[in-house]
């Protein structure tokens, strides 16, 4: 997880829809976050963080913070990423 006191975009709690150009989430989201969030870039199958992690809640995004996925929604798919079946 990184820090996200430079990313002015990052709430819990506001849901609102956001307008930000690509350009201003490239200067506020490390690197990596971009290229997955913004430019659907990927990790490597069957190395992700949370590939093998069963942690109870909420999935958020690591963009906007909005929330994502309940942990309960989660399966196997056996593809090397997590899979959700809802939100």
């Amino acid at each position: 997880m990184f820090d996200h006191k430079n990313n002015p975009y990052y709430s819990r709690t506001d849901t609102k829809t956001l307008h930000v150009t690509d350009a201003e989430w490239k200067k506020v989201l490390p690197k990596e976050v971009y290229n997955i969030a913004r430019l659907r870039g990927t990790e490597y199958a069957f190395t992700g963080k949370y590939y093998k992690t069963d942690t109870k809640g909420m999935y958020y995004c690591a963009a906007c913070g909005n929330s994502l996925f309940r942990n309960d929604a989660k399966f196997s798919s056996t593809c090397g990423w997590p899979s959700f079946m809802k939100r």
